[in-house]
């Protein structure tokens, strides 16, 4: 988190990085995805 950013609550930031990390897993399956049809 960059000091510029306002605070915000633990419940938000624990949402935030649950969606990213969600958001990397379905990269990441997709990529596997790719590379195995490949």
């Amino acid at each position: 988190m960059l000091a510029s950013h306002r605070k915000i609550s633990e419940a938000q930031a624990y949402e935030i990085e649950m969606a990213e990390d969600s958001s990397l897993r379905q990269k990441a399956s997709f990529y596997q995805l790719m590379s195995a049809q490949a």
